[in-house]
């Protein structure tokens, strides 16, 4: 599949409705993955998770994750990427612990970018 140019990049995740596939590694050294919303900002891929969320607890203790977003029509665009979290700034939750909220807002840059379109 031939691989996207930074303009056909950009515009697929300024697209909205795509979900970002997150994935982050449990305190038993496992992978897990979640899916979530992202925007596109400043070329970072920014996310904001729950106060309490699992993906959160594992990212302060080891930010290495690996995303993906793609989607199911035509023209099949992709992306796929290796990288470290950083964290933006705390955000105070107030409320329950199941509180949307968020606490904390994290960008993924990037080390290994793979990109496609096909079919």
């Amino acid at each position: 599949m031939p691989r996207l140019t930074d303009r056909e990049l950009t515009d697929f995740l300024d697209e909205p409705g795509h979900l970002l596939r997150l994935a982050t590694i449990d305190e038993s050294g496992m992978p897990r993955i979640a899916p979530v919303w992202f925007l596109y900002q400043d070329d970072a891929i920014v996310f904001t998770p729950r106060a309490r969320s699992v993906f959160l607890t594992n990212l302060r203790r080891d930010p290495r994750i690996a995303v993906a977003v793609d989607e199911e029509a035509l023209p099949y665009r992709k992306l796929s990427a290796q990288g470290e979290a950083t964290t933006s700034g705390e955000t105070p939750t107030g409320g329950s612990p199941s509180a949307t909220s968020p606490s904390t807002q994290l960008s993924a840059t990037s080390r290994t970018p793979s990109t496609s379109r096909g079919p």
